[in-house]
């Protein structure tokens, strides 16, 4: 089974570093993979001409990155951006011009204190996932601490964790760590302090989003996350209930098509 990489590129995109260090890895963990691995690239509002360097858009972003970093770095970003590959179209702007963007950019109110989990929600292909990725792209500025967990349900537990603290610690802080519940401690210990932006994309059983992201106590105040489910009963508590407070839920409408 070939393992697919969906970046979204935007307007923004190339004037996010973090942005660019993941397409670069994309790009080098696919070169290895012997063809087990493929990037499936999404432009909303930008053309692949603008991604792969031709126009000012990205170049002007990369020039600005080229006074602040390493230039050896800023070269593989370069090289990253050239080298994809177009298999796919580009993301409609109507696929994400919707309502529940705007709602569920609303529950999240990144400008506001506090912790908040928003629970989106909706049957499989409906547009979940892309939502997630939009709004964590969007925002994603805002925040010194972030990860995007894709696709939970199909990857091993400990491995996402260690995603999850690599992407907002650093890689040491798994070393001698070996199984799930001493990574929950690491997690709530690293981040509790911490404003971070987390999605947590296609979770399937309560145990992945206990794991991962339980509960508000493990972020620091103006924390942020997104969990994307079908069902909606997995994050209810004992009583089959929504969690009070600042849990809050939004349920994706089918998404039009012209």
């Amino acid at each position: 089974m070939t393992l697919k990489s969906i970046p979204i590129f935007s307007k923004d995109f190339a004037s996010s570093v973090w942005c660019l260090r993941e397409v670069a890895h994309m790009v080098d963990c696919t070169s290895k993979s012997n063809g087990k691995k493929e990037i499936l690239p999404l432009f909303f509002d930008v053309k692949p001409d603008d991604v792969k360097l031709r126009t000012e858009l990205y170049s002007n972003a990369l020039f600005e990155h080229e006074k602040k970093y390493e230039p050896d770095e800023v070269k593989r970003w370069k090289a990253a951006l050239r080298e994809l590959k177009v298999k796919s179209r580009d993301l409609p702007y109507h696929l994400v011009e919707v309502d529940d963007q705007k709602d569920i950019e609303k529950l999240l109110d990144v400008d506001s204190d506090g912790i908040r989990f928003v629970i989106i929600h909706g049957t499989g292909g409906i547009g979940k996932s892309t939502l997630a990725k939009v709004i964590f792209n969007r925002f994603l500025p805002e925040f010194e601490y972030s990860s995007f967990l894709e696709v939970v349900q199909h990857q091993d537990l400990l491995q996402v964790q260690k995603k999850l603290l690599s992407d907002t610690l650093d890689l040491t802080s798994v070393d001698g760590i070996h199984d799930t519940h001493n990574r929950i401690h690491r997690i709530r210990n690293g981040l509790s302090d911490k404003k971070v932006l987390v999605v947590v994309d296609n979770v399937e059983e309560k145990r992945q989003l206990e794991s991962l992201a339980s509960s508000c106590d493990w972020f620091g105040s103006g924390s942020r996350i997104m969990v994307t489910v079908r069902d909606i009963r997995v994050v209810l508590n004992e009583d089959k209930q929504m969690r009070p407070g600042n849990y809050l839920a939004h349920s994706v409408n089918e998404m039009p098509l012209y």
